[in-house]
């Protein structure tokens, strides 16, 4: 008889935090601590750099800078001691050059499962990457056509 796999993709310990994403100042509060994790995505796929999935810090403040900073993020959620996670469309950034400069080497997801990558930030990415997706193809209402506004840390949009 063959033995049952898991699915790599259902492993996410990460408190999505449904009540942090309706206080934008406490999500503002973690989006500029140290702490913060970053991921990162360029057209659907991962930046890796020696196993290494987050943005380095020394790269943070080029999140919030006016002609870098992507328009698409999402507030993932909250680990066991408290750190933050964000995602980051960098494709929505006005100069995506500053973040490509980190690494070259993107790879997508499917990919990377195919390697070695723990199921746990493998997960994380996928919820990143499904959730920032679902951003470039929600930014117009499907109802009178008008720009939306996405609200709760990114997982609602509100048409203007």
């Amino acid at each position: 008889m063959s033995q049952i796999r898991q699915n790599a993709f259902c492993q996410l310990s990460l408190d999505r935090s449904s009540l942090t994403r309706e206080d934008d100042n406490l999500q503002q509060k973690y989006l500029l601590s140290k702490q913060t994790k970053h991921l990162i995505l360029q057209n659907g796929k991962i930046s890796i750099t020696n196993q290494a999935y987050f943005l380095p810090e020394t790269f943070h403040e080029r999140l919030f800078l006016p002609n870098c900073a992507p328009k698409r993020h999402i507030f993932l959620g909250l680990d066991t001691a408290q750190i933050a996670y964000f995602a980051w469309d960098i494709d929505s950034s006005p100069n995506p050059s500053v973040f490509t400069e980190i690494d070259q080497n993107w790879q997508d997801l499917r990919t990377i499962m195919l390697g070695t990558m723990d199921a746990e930030i493998a997960t994380l990415f996928a919820y990143a990457k499904a959730l920032l997706h679902w951003q470039k193809h929600s930014a117009f209402c499907p109802v009178c056509g008008n720009e939306t506004k996405h609200t709760r840390g990114g997982h609602a949009a509100v048409c203007q």
